[in-house]
């Protein structure tokens, strides 16, 4: 089941019908960058500017709000991403939300058309419009927050959720055969990496994850969204290897001793899981795999300290750089191809 249709659809029901005016957005923050991406990935729709009371940023221009005195244009459509009442922030300022020339029908409330008062918890966290945050608040999933590496077992490097829109924008300029390819996600964790795959198109979709705490909640998470799921158990190669259209093949294991489990995958994702010496083992399974079963596989490696290493394998070659060019995230992601194999 693809959890992120819904969220697509009504997201894009509220912003479709204002694509002609000056959109400005109120709220500099995680829901703010997202309906930014979202306006520029699938309308090339520029914003006019980002307005918000309490944030700064050193790369970007964040008006204030008293910029609403001299910013008015009559075509301004202003989306508030926030929870918060614009003409009582105005006014708390001690300034006179009157005496600007915006009317209360230029502003779309959309924090509220995705969720209710009680999602908001004042001095507390409220969920953001983005992807994952709509979905932990809709499903009760547990994938946005962070386990630093000291708080895990092993040689992880801890959990950080990959941001959703670096993996679908790679997929979607990639292009995938929902019935040929398949993917494995290397050091999955809680499983943001799987939903975003299913976003993006792939059919077949493995889950590898070494610590038993975040493995657990990788399975929790896709019960409650109601994605089928096989847990892959023991040494048993063919069973294995069989990945089913639209379930989840999950591993709790090292992902440094998989084998012959690699054969049934041309796509690998990695979001920087473990040391290069891990990272070493890894890619020399697979390309151990790739000599068992030639074939045209591809590396999506978000954060890739490793680049060099993967290279030097004389087998895969860089075919796509990603940067991020994100507000809340800075690494760049690239994807290999290999050089031999039939497709």
């Amino acid at each position: 089941m693809d959890i992120y249709y819904p969220f697509k659809e009504k997201l894009a029901q509220v912003l479709s019908p204002v694509l002609d005016k000056d959109i400005i957005i109120y709220g500099y923050n995680r829901s703010g960058d997202f309906v930014r991406w979202f306006l520029e990935y699938y309308y090339s729709k520029k914003i006019k500017a980002f307005v918000d009371r309490w944030e700064f940023s050193p790369v970007n221009t964040v008006l204030h709000l008293w910029a609403f005195y001299y910013i008015y244009g009559e075509n301004d459509t202003i989306i508030n991403v926030t929870p918060y009442d614009i003409p009582s922030e105005f006014n708390d300022t001690g300034e006179n939300w009157d005496k600007t020339k915006y009317r209360n029908s230029q502003i779309i409330n959309l924090w509220h058309m995705f969720y209710t008062d009680e999602d908001y918890v004042p001095e507390k966290d409220c969920p953001g419009i983005t992807f994952y945050e709509w979905a932990e608040n809709k499903y009760r999933l547990d994938i946005t927050k962070t386990i630093k590496r000291q708080f895990i077992e092993g040689d992880g490097h801890g959990y950080f959720p990959t941001d959703f829109r670096m993996i679908y924008e790679g997929i979607k300029q990639y292009g995938v055969d929902p019935v040929k390819d398949s993917i494995l996600d290397i050091g999955a964790g809680k499983g943001s990496a799987v939903f975003s795959f299913i976003a993006g198109g792939f059919k077949k979709i493995g889950a590898v994850e070494y610590t038993g705490n975040i493995y657990n909640v990788l399975i929790g998470n896709l019960n409650k969204a109601g994605i089928k799921y096989e847990e892959k158990t023991g040494v048993a190669p063919l069973q294995c290897n069989r990945i089913l259209d639209g379930t989840i093949a999950c591993y709790n294991c090292d992902a440094s001793l998989m084998s012959d489990e690699l054969d049934g995958y041309n796509w690998f994702f990695m979001f920087n899981p473990f040391p290069l010496e891990i990272l070493e083992k890894v890619i020399g399974n697979i390309c151990s795999s790739l000599e068992r079963k030639p074939r045209l596989c591809h590396i999506f490696y978000a954060e890739p300290v490793g680049h060099q290493y993967i290279l030097d394998t004389g087998i895969f070659t860089q075919s796509m750089g990603i940067t991020a060019g994100y507000s809340d995230t800075s690494y760049y992601s690239y994807i290999y191809d290999s050089t031999g194999g039939e497709k």
